[in-house]
């Protein structure tokens, strides 16, 4: 493990971003009394998310790789990436997100269709100031903490912490960095592999932040090039790449009320070793920012509440 863990953090172009962009945050009393809402998409009916992706491909360099070289065929394996990598999440048992929540992929020309619009996108050809050295990917998500808002054509927030955009970035302009399909990995490498970092991502673009546990897709750090993290998803076990702290996290994102299987939860309070460890707090919060506690089987990440919990995989008692 040890030795696993130095080869992966020492590559330099090896992490993740998770971008969150969200309104300046209101004061407690306006904003229906949570500093810090829960980050989903609401799921009223199916069809309830959309997801397209520009067809702007980098041609100098060739940033995504194929086995399939012909142009409609680089298309095709390209949005098959993308349709299974969301068949991952849609896969967990237990939630509410299911294949028929979300609509057809659909296809844009436009390089530059990631943006602050109200549409869920995902791009492979734009630049952005967020690429910093070492960044592969991120998602920049817009939620809110007030009702009634919203962001260019995307629903009106009826809940807080609403998702009204999401949209995935692809590095495209480091010479040195490329991304090739699952077809196309053997051959290459020393790409990155695409299915992996697109799975990863789709969690920041469901409401996930990073995790701390080493096996879960949301860890963030890629896997070494020319390999893929965890097990390749199958018709059988679509949710195959991710751990268990990655189903858990989506089964408390999306709850299924129906659910009988995955209960359970341990709960607790995060407080501050000392007055200088707890940062200057908006008013009515008073817990530790960010802090997150891991379990053997579960996670649960705090903002802004000194509360914990969290949820386990199956009903009964398990050790820390």
């Amino acid at each position: 493990m040890k030795s696993k863990a130095m080869q992966i953090l020492a590559s330099a172009l090896a992490l993740f971003y998770g971008g969150w962009f969200a309104p300046i945050r209101q004061p407690a009393s306006i904003s229906g009394g949570s500093a810090c809402p829960v980050r989903t998409h609401q799921l009223i009916s199916s069809g309830s998310i959309a997801v397209r992706w520009s067809t702007a491909l980098n041609t100098n360099p060739v940033t995504i790789l194929t086995q399939n070289q012909i142009a409609g065929g680089r298309l095709t394996e390209i949005e098959q990436v993308i349709a299974q990598s969301l068949a991952v999440w849609t896969g967990v048992s237990g939630t509410t997100l299911v294949p028929a929540t979300l609509t057809s992929l659909t296809r844009t020309a436009a390089q530059n269709a990631c943006g602050s619009d109200g549409v869920n996108s995902i791009c492979f050809d734009q630049a952005d100031m967020a690429f910093t050295p070492g960044v592969l990917a991120f998602t920049r998500v817009i939620s809110t903490d007030r009702l009634g808002v919203q962001v260019g054509s995307s629903a009106v927030a009826t809940q807080l912490g609403q998702i009204l955009d999401a949209d995935i970035y692809f590095n495209p302009s480091d010479s040195s960095t490329t991304y090739a399909t699952p077809q196309a990995l053997a051959a290459n490498p020393k790409a990155y592999d695409l299915e992996s970092l697109l799975t990863h991502e789709l969690g920041h673009f469901l409401g996930f932040s990073h995790s701390a546990v080493w096996s879960a897709i949301m860890f963030p750090f890629a896997p070494a090039p020319g390999t893929f993290s965890g097990t390749r998803p199958t018709s059988q076990q679509p949710d195959a790449p991710l751990g268990d702290d990655d189903r858990t996290g989506l089964r408390v994102l999306y709850p299924d009320p129906a659910d009988t299987v995955h209960q359970g939860s341990i709960s607790g309070r995060i407080l501050p070793a000392n007055p200088l460890a707890l940062a200057a707090s908006p008013p009515g919060v008073t817990g530790v920012f960010g802090a997150q506690a891991v379990a053997r089987r579960g996670r649960r990440s705090g903002c802004g509440s000194d509360n914990w919990r969290v949820e386990l995989r199956r009903s009964g008692s398990r050790a820390i």
